[in-house]
């Protein structure tokens, strides 16, 4: 179960994200490396591995919240390369 809801969590904060298909797919991955490392230092701690994707969504928060602020971050990149 836990290994579903993280690979919900990152479809759903990919769909969330209103940028680019290839910008998506970019921050889902990159995403996806930091939950895996935040896993990989929580097993060495002798988490379990479903412990330890419970911690890791809950440390990186709502993914909804996430999403928005990602969008947010890469719209005002854009708007700063515009001006």
């Amino acid at each position: 179960m836990p290994q579903k809801e993280f690979e919900l969590y990152l479809k759903l904060l990919a769909n969330l994200l209103d940028l680019q298909p290839s910008q998506r797919e970019e921050i889902r991955d990159e995403m996806r490396d930091h939950l895996e490392e935040r896993l990989a230092e929580l097993s060495e701690l002798g988490v379990s591995r479903e412990e330890a994707v419970e911690r890791a969504l809950d440390e990186f928060g709502d993914a909804a919240g996430l999403a928005g602020s990602f969008t947010q971050l890469a719209n005002e990149r854009t708007h700063r390369r515009r001006v």
